[in-house]
């Protein structure tokens, strides 16, 4: 398992297959908050700085 992930030409695949995956957890969480009723913008603001409440 070492040799297969630490293999020079499988790091692309890797990095691709998480951003894939990550962008999948965002997607459901997005989906599951809609779905509990939140109605708050999904915006950056709130989380970069305190003004933004």
């Amino acid at each position: 398992m070492r040799g297969g992930l630490l293999a020079r030409g499988v790091w692309p695949g890797v990095t691709g297959l998480s951003a894939v995956a990550l962008a999948g957890y965002v997607a459901l969480f997005l989906v599951a908050a809609r779905a509990a009723g939140v109605t708050a913008p999904a915006g950056w603001c709130r989380w970069r700085c305190w003004r933004c409440w």
